[in-house]
């Protein structure tokens, strides 16, 4: 439910908005008209007039005629009525008097015509007024036909303690002391006024500062949690990335693991090589040469297999940073490796041309010579495709991981930024004695 509220009495703002601002439920959006003219768009509305007998003290205490102060009250009451007449049912009219005679009243009025509980009225340090100007605005606001059937029509549309401002003889008896006293205490009431209103404005300014506190508090706390759950967020994806990474490392393990067997397997070729050119060099007079070149090739083929081991180590250790520069490295040593072994099969390749033409000498030794060479150079080029492929995806799996932690990281540092700030914020700083407050109060003892 949204409510208009619009002040046309001599009441100012700090004697009736707190009375809102603590009676109205959080349920209704309520706010205050300032152009009479000009009102908003608003589901009820709320009009604060002048009484008769408190328009017209006013106006006698600043020394306006009689006919005067009977003529200006009856034409605001006029436009008071007027409005009322066109929206009497969307329209409230209260006595400005009201919020210090009557506010629990007046609370219990206005909550039955709104059709909700209103919360409990700011305590009142009102009293009846004592000025015998007082006692002749009342009996002329209830004694003047014209002047009470308008309050009474007024009086109908709202809430207004009238009963509360009637003549009697105590008020009588109070305003003949008032009048002996107000002589010798003029200047020590108006001292004593100011410092009242003094003391008003800086209530008013403190109770302003609490209300937007407890506001800045409850935003900036709500902020704090939703950061913090995005945080958390963001980490669980990080080590869900983590242990992505760790499954890729295994996968780089078990790699590695299959070129050492590849090694085991040109190891052993090569100690085959070296029985069948033993056996060679038993069958064939010629087989010195051979063997010096065997012993040659076996050499660079060793060379090969310590250049292999240590292009291992460098990956491991290429791997460890994960950075996009290690794995353009890897992948030169891997080209680097390919080029070996393919000098290493040339070379092979040349050998077994060179005993081809010893072997034809041999007999019975050269046919199964060729079919181990051709056995062993076709395993380990199927092996090294495959081993490549392999190296291939793994390091693809690794650059879109780490390109994945790195988007996260950023993430996770863009989030704590917005906490660091939140929490380095004026708001916050200036709320921090409110936490304590709050703290201090429910911790146990």
């Amino acid at each position: 439910m949204t409510l208009a509220i619009l002040n046309l009495s001599g009441l100012d703002e700090a004697g009736w908005r707190p009375w809102f601002e603590t009676v109205l439920p959080g349920k209704i959006d309520w706010q205050v008209a300032e152009d009479p003219d000009d009102l908003p768009a608003a589901d009820r509305y709320v009009l604060i007039y002048d009484a008769p007998d408190a328009q017209f003290l006013r106006a006698m205490q600043d020394g306006e005629p009689f006919e005067q102060v009977i003529a200006g009250w009856t034409e605001h009451a006029r436009q008071v009525l007027g409005r009322w007449r066109k929206a009497r049912r969307r329209l409230y009219l209260i006595d400005a008097d009201a919020f210090g005679a009557a506010p629990e009243m007046l609370a219990e009025s206005l909550g039955g015509w709104l059709g909700c509980e209103m919360g409990t009225p700011p305590a009142s340090d009102h009293e009846a007024e004592a000025h015998p100007l007082a006692i002749l605005a009342a009996q002329a606001a209830h004694s003047l036909d014209p002047i009470r059937q308008l309050a009474d029509e007024l009086e109908v549309g709202g809430m207004s303690p009238r009963l509360a401002r009637q003549g009697s003889e105590a008020r009588m008896g109070a305003a003949y002391v008032v009048l002996q006293e107000q002589a010798a205490a003029a200047e020590k009431s108006a001292a004593q006024n100011k410092q009242l209103d003094k003391a008003k404005a800086k209530t008013k300014a403190a109770q302003a500062d609490r209300t937007k506190a407890r506001r800045d508090v409850k935003t900036l706390t709500a902020k704090l949690e939703e950061a913090a759950a995005e945080t958390g967020s963001l980490q669980a994806e990080l080590a869900a990335r983590d242990d992505a990474v760790k499954v890729a490392q295994a996968g780089e393990a078990e790699a590695r693991k299959q070129i050492d067997t590849l090694n085991a397997k040109l190891e052993k070729a090569a100690a085959d090589l070296k029985a069948q050119k033993d056996a060679a060099k038993a069958a064939q007079t010629g087989e010195a040469k051979r063997g010096q070149q065997v012993e040659t090739l076996t050499a660079r083929h060793e060379q090969a297999t310590a250049e292999a081991n240590r292009l291992d180590a460098a990956l491991k250790a290429e791997k460890e940073t994960a950075t996009v520069a290690a794995q353009a490295l890897f992948h030169e040593e891997i080209e680097l490796l390919q080029q070996q072994l393919m000098t290493v099969q040339q070379a092979l390749e040349q050998e077994y041309r060179d005993g081809l033409a010893l072997r034809k000498e041999a007999g019975s030794d050269r046919h199964q010579l060729r079919s181990d060479m051709d056995r062993m150079r076709s395993a380990a080029e199927l092996e090294q495709l495959r081993l490549s492929t392999m190296l291939q995806e793994q390091a693809e799996q690794i650059a879109a991981l780490l390109e994945e932690q790195r988007t996260l990281t950023t993430e996770l540092d863009r989030s704590r930024e917005e906490v660091d700030a939140l929490l380095a914020s004026t708001s916050w700083r200036v709320t921090a004695p409110l936490r304590r407050a709050r703290l201090a109060v429910v911790k146990p003892t």
